[in-house]
């Protein structure tokens, strides 16, 4: 690992027998070792200390941490059995958690659902709680410093920098720079030595944060009400982040358990704002709509959309370029706002694009079966098969254009939503067959279903995301 320590095979006058190696920190190495005596598995962490460190002043504080942490006896905090000096090593012996961490679960994996991170995370601010009523402020909490054990349990590790409360050891860390910046509040990139055990409970919201997203939890306080970095979150999640993750130290949860208690009453079922960006309200217009193809009421067989993202329509619909049926009906809530949203079924609406109708397909007559011809026949100039290229829509301002290439089997691109300057894209895979054109995109539950005119030039059909479906014509770039 690095020329400047020589790790021996055993350590404790022979009790512990070193096996692979587990990790690597700023401070320390972690092996998987053996304890021969106890005939038990064990993880030692071993001091390292590059040449020019002071020895002395850095062995007091892996002997506090070592002391700090024998204290501590909860079954989500990693436990410490021995410590000791093996010639110039200094090592501590710690309770071996096979399950690897967090962080690598999240890259196995991606995002963990909703359950899974909140059960985890709770774990944790447990565990945490006993850290801080030994004194203890970690100011290192993050993914990659909680192992998960054999039953799929969270434990805290690594006190590597942990601030104890020791008046001589406090002297020794001021001025020292500490931490993970993504996990890192406000006050303990100003002072590491001078934060409360309150940058431990952002830390940990940053975490929860991280797990849940696969998004980097960086500068998570500055993010607002009506921040995009909520998105795909529900809102009882969003007040525990926003409050977990405050500015001020003071704005956060007192306690670990304040913040472990205020996870567990959060209704995971809430449905997940759609991906929207809140516009402000647009006139009515003045001019009645052009005759245009409208859709009846969302059919109640498709059950409750729950599934949220940004894309060309979802925009769309937020920009208020589709017109609303029924003026009586409820508006619904803004996607961004952290209240609770209401319980009823959503408000069934039509959309109409304010363009002229597309004209309707002619019906073609069934071709002849074809017989054996020593020649193909010629593709017609006008043939729809091949839908690779430019397809646009546009209304009030708003214009969705449609990337795409590839074979009409395996059809993939981008969807494009702009609105003056501004552009959102997002992947989109799909099919064409049968003049039918069939797309999703990659993130999002919006889909399209449209069918392509025989001059393979235009196309009408639905556009269907979480907040219903609407009726579009769809053009060929030129």
């Amino acid at each position: 690992m690095t020329e400047r320590l020589a790790i021996p095979e055993a350590l404790g006058n022979g009790r512990y027998t070193l096996d692979e190696p587990l990790g690597e920190g700023g401070m320390a190495y972690v092996f998987r070792a053996i304890d021969t005596r106890l005939n038990a598995v064990r993880a030692i962490k071993i001091i390292r200390l590059d040449d020019g460190e002071p020895r002395a002043s850095w062995r007091r504080r892996f002997a506090a941490e070592a002391r700090a942490m024998a204290k501590i006896r909860h079954p989500h905090v990693v436990q410490v059995f021995d410590t000791g000096r093996d010639g110039d090593l200094d090592y501590i012996v710690m309770e071996h958690v096979p399950g690897g961490t967090l962080s690598d679960r999240l890259v196995e994996r991606g995002p963990l659902p909703p359950s899974d991170a909140v059960r985890l995370v709770g774990q944790l601010l447990k565990g945490l709680a006993a850290v801080h009523e030994a004194g203890i402020v970690h100011r290192d909490v993050k993914p990659s410093n909680v192992l998960i054990d054999d039953a799929d349990d969270a434990r805290l590790t690594d006190f590597g920098i942990a601030m104890i409360d020791d008046a001589a050891l406090r002297r020794t860390r001021r001025g020292v720079g500490m931490g993970s910046l993504a996990y890192m509040p406000p006050e303990q990139r100003q002072d590491a030595a001078g934060v409360s055990h309150l940058a431990d409970i952002y830390a940990t919201g940053a975490a929860l944060y991280r797990v849940l997203t696969g998004r980097s939890a960086i500068d998570l306080f500055l993010a607002g009400t009506t921040s995009d970095r909520w998105t795909d979150l529900t809102p009882g999640l969003v007040r525990v982040l926003r409050r977990a993750c405050s500015e001020r130290p003071d704005d956060r949860y007192p306690t670990a358990h304040d913040f472990a208690r205020a996870l567990e009453a959060v209704d995971l079922g809430e449905v997940v704002p759609p991906r929207v960006s809140p516009q402000p309200p647009r006139p009515p217009p003045t001019m009645p709509p052009a005759p245009s193809p409208t859709i009846a009421a969302r059919d109640p067989r498709r059950g409750r959309w729950v599934a949220a993202g940004v894309g060309g329509f979802a925009l769309l619909f937020a920009l208020g370029s589709l017109a609303w049926l029924p003026s009586e009906s409820p508006p619904e809530p803004s996607p961004t706002t952290v209240a609770d949203p209401p319980t009823a079924e959503p408000v069934p609406w039509e959309l109409q694009f304010q363009g002229p109708p597309l004209p309707e397909r002619e019906p073609t007559a069934t071709p002849p079966r074809a017989t054996p011809t020593p020649r193909p026949p010629p593709a017609p100039k006008a043939d729809a098969s091949d839908v690779a290229g430019t397809w646009q829509m546009s209304n009030n301002g708003v214009a969705i254009t449609l990337v795409l290439e590839g074979p009409p089997e395996a059809l993939r691109g981008e969807a494009q939503s702009r609105l003056d300057d501004k552009i959102v894209r997002e992947g989109i895979r799909g099919t064409y067959a049968g003049n039918r054109l069939s797309l999703k995109e990659s993130r999002t539950e919006v889909r399209y279903e449209i069918t392509i005119a025989p001059n393979g030039q235009k196309g009408r059909g639905k556009v269907y995301s979480p907040r219903g479906e609407a009726v579009v014509t769809l053009d060929r770039a030129p």
